[in-house]
């Protein structure tokens, strides 16, 4: 599927009357990192090679047997310490930027539907991990027995990873709703029995629809005790807050809000919690720690190249010094681990898109200011900023379902707001 949405998105951009909709410096930027990423698998001469990354020799001697064979410095070889690996990386690099760009394009309708279908996966997904937590035996669906054993939830292996999910579609349930209500004309002058009629209409069980699933999805989120996905959910559903209550008033927000925080915490309850935050074992706050000082190992020895896009798992085979039986194939921080696989050479690209990106969405803020279309954008964005917190402290996005929506939203985030796209 990733692949199809892929080789729709490249038709949209050759489309000559969609470059009026192109983000042009976000394109360029794209193909910057691209390329980056692909020179990490050009062979290189074994001098070159000494010379961009000292330790890669070392490394690779102790990684291959058919390097260790051949002379010192004489074997080319490319950055990568497993060329075919990046390759795959940068295949889903690929895939996921033109399903990224695709989604910029969409008509308003188009993208009305995609957030409708997203939302609604999200309330299944909640619905799923809701009600198999207390009957959970091990068993993903109750008949599917993942290969590596951990805190599962829902479709996901690793609660942390479905906590990433629903902290990116939490936020656009809740704006969806909001422009799902911001829909009716003339609201707040409107009389009563107009309001009640409004409650009739197609907009109205949107709203309660949307409403419903924000819901479900948050008491799903809670459920997973997933102090990495509830931080960053908490973070960026109050930043979200005061900017609902800045634009459409106090009232109505905080009764809502209140509502909502009574029902989820209710379900939950405060004291599982308190008692999820207040552990602190090893394998949770000190075993990240321990992992990301021997991420720093890396980064030290491969600072300028890194070790190759999607290779920290191979090379922790060699660096990994942690005690207990269990591999480190990744480093619990999405940006480090990028910094140990890419050194400069992808940082610097990786920056300059992500300070593109920014500058565009901003532009399309100031397009359209008010709307609809403004708050399905707002929700994409808090839902990036939410997955951003969280990936300080986890790798969510490495799950492929998560980059894809990671993906959508940063499309939502950047759709064009003028006449081409209605």
């Amino acid at each position: 599927m990733i692949f199809v949405a892929a080789m729709i998105g490249l038709a949209d951009l050759v489309r000559p009357d969609a470059r009026d909709g192109r983000p042009a410096a976000v394109i360029v930027s794209f193909l910057v990192l691209l390329s980056a990423v692909l020179l990490q698998v050009v062979p290189l001469p074994g001098s070159v090679l000494a010379t961009v990354s000292p330790a890669a020799d070392s490394l690779l001697r102790q990684l291959w047997l058919g390097y260790a064979l051949e002379g010192a410095g004489v074997q080319r070889h490319a950055l990568s310490m497993a060329p075919q690996q990046t390759l795959t990386a940068l295949a889903f690099l690929v895939s996921y930027s033109l399903l990224m760009f695709s989604t910029s394009r969409l008509t308003r309708r188009a993208l009305r539907h995609l957030v409708g279908g997203i939302i609604g996966l999200g309330a299944v997904l909640a619905l799923v991990g809701i009600i198999q937590k207390p009957f959970f035996t091990g068993k993903i669906y109750g008949f599917w027995e993942p290969i590596t054993r951990g805190s599962s939830f829902g479709p996901f292996i690793n609660r942390n990873h479905f906590a990433g999910w629903t902290i990116m579609a939490l936020p656009l349930a809740i704006t969806f709703a909001i422009a799902c209500a911001s829909r009716r004309s003339g609201a707040h002058a409107s009389s009563a029995r107009t309001r009640m009629i409004w409650w009739s209409t197609p907009d109205a069980s949107q709203t309660l629809l949307a409403g419903f699933a924000a819901t479900l999805i948050a008491v799903a989120l809670l459920l997973t005790f997933s102090r990495s996905g509830i931080l960053s959910a908490a973070v960026v559903l109050v930043l979200l807050f005061w900017k609902v209550v800045q634009r459409r008033g106090r009232r109505g927000v905080v009764a809502l809000t209140a509502i909502g925080l009574i029902v989820v915490l209710g379900w939950i309850g405060v004291g599982p919690l308190l008692d999820r935050f207040a552990d602190s074992s090893t394998l949770t706050v000190s075993g990240r720690v321990l992992a990301w000082q021997q991420t720093m190992a890396v980064i030290r020895d491969f600072p300028h190249a890194g070790t190759g896009l999607n290779t920290y798992g191979l090379v922790m085979v060699v660096y990994q010094t942690l005690p207990g039986e269990g591999h480190l194939d990744a480093a619990h921080s999405d940006y480090l681990q990028l910094v140990a696989e890419g050194g400069w050479l992808l940082s610097l690209p990786i920056l300059i898109v992500v300070g593109c990106f920014v500058r565009e969405v901003r532009r399309r803020f100031e397009r359209e200011r008010t709307g609809s279309g403004y708050w399905i954008r707002l929700g994409a964005c808090y839902g990036l900023l939410a997955i951003a917190i969280q990936s300080a402290v986890d790798f969510s996005l490495q799950m492929p379902g998560n980059a894809a929506l990671f993906s959508v939203l940063a499309g939502i985030a950047l759709h064009q707001a003028g006449a081409s796209a209605e």
